[in-house]
């Protein structure tokens, strides 16, 4: 295995992939952990490639948001191109790995930090083109973070210039990036709708054994509905569909869009199911207090007529049909229980029965 590259230590490899190969290192001047990711494609024979790396990552290296893993720095040495970034230790792939699907709350959570990062992304002219699993790292404490911007836009500007085409990640790309289209932040929204729905059911929607089919898959097939077994509530999967439109213009405008929606869609899911079916009642803790006080005194309430019915039944069988009669008018009022023990009492009282 590498043991060094430039000013870093190879500790280990964390992932390989068509791109490159990531390994954790060892700054030895600045004595930090860091991710090396050593880029596949060498550089000497291709200016410009090289040039469109050094682009990418001078663009990369800008982006300041907690959602994005930072760029440190970008060397060539010997004709290899390397990225040093912000060492994470868990990625999402190894999650997703399983086929297992996520709880639609944690799942949702998830890509509404990495819509975030998105969103500050295209607001600075970032289109990150490769949006999948293993391009999203979580920290300890539960962050997720996207990598590899820039990587999969300059391998594209390279390959274009010599009249060739490079597929990202056939299971997550937009149309537009099949057909050689423009591309802007909404492909990665699109991107963003395949992990959504891969997190909440396990599986990517569009498959096929061959890359023909899949991309058939994309281009014609409806978003499969999400099992209703999984109850991810209909406002979630609203979500999901709308940013797996065919076209780029029938999709959430922009990232910041699709973060209302995601937040929207979580929040509005918290009391419903798939039906719209209540899941508990929306009541706080003094209107609890309340419900309380009241039904209990409705069953005191009862307990004292039925009291004054026991009493009414002794008066009738001992001659006093009529006075009977009079108090039970009186209870057929419900607010007259007061009133009605008054009297049986003034009446027991005057008649010495008791």
């Amino acid at each position: 295995m590498l043991q060094r590259i430039g000013r870093y230590e190879i500790l280990d490899r964390i992932a390989a992939g068509g791109q490159g190969t990531v390994y954790r290192a060892r700054d030895t001047v600045l004595d930090r952990v860091v991710a090396v990711k050593i880029i596949n494609q060498p550089v000497t024979d291709d200016p410009q490639y090289l040039e469109a790396l050094q682009r990418e990552a001078r663009l990369a290296a800008r982006l300041d948001h907690p959602n994005i893993t930072r760029v440190h720095d970008f060397q060539v040495e010997d004709g290899t191109a390397f990225i040093v970034m912000e060492y994470v230790p868990d990625s999402l792939d190894k999650h997703v790995r399983a086929g297992q699907p996520l709880p639609y709350q944690h799942a949702v959570e998830i890509a509404v930090q990495i819509c975030r990062g998105l969103a500050h992304a295209h607001e600075n002219g970032v289109v990150h083109r490769d949006i999948k699993p293993g391009n999203i790292l979580l920290t300890e404490d539960g962050t997720a973070k996207v990598t590899d911007f820039g990587i999969a836009r300059a391998l594209v500007s390279s390959t274009q210039s010599r009249g060739t085409r490079t597929m990202g990640t056939p299971w997550y790309m937009a149309l537009e990036q099949w057909s050689g289209s423009r591309v802007d932040g909404r492909a990665d929204l699109y991107s963003l709708g395949i992990l959504l729905y891969e997190m909440l059911t396990g599986s990517v929607p569009f498959q096929g054994e061959a890359i023909e089919a899949i991309y058939v898959q994309h281009r014609e097939a409806p978003v499969p509905p999400i099992p209703s077994h999984l109850d991810v509530p209909m406002a979630v999967e609203d979500v999901v569909r709308r940013a797996l439109e065919k076209s780029p213009e029938d999709r959430f405008a922009d990232a910041s869009v699709m973060v209302g929606a995601l937040e929207g869609a979580l929040t509005g899911a918290s009391g419903r199911g798939r039906n719209g079916s209540d899941w508990a009642m929306d009541v706080g803790g003094s209107d609890l207090e309340c419900l309380r006080e009241e039904l209990e005194a409705f069953e005191d309430r009862v307990a004292r007529l039925n009291a004054i019915k026991k009493e009414l039944e002794c008066l009738d069988t001992r001659g006093f049909s009529e006075e009977a009669h009079v108090l039970s008018g009186i209870l057929k009022s419900p607010d007259m229980v007061e009133e009605a023990e008054a009297r049986l009492a003034a009446l027991k009282e005057a008649m010495n029965f008791g």
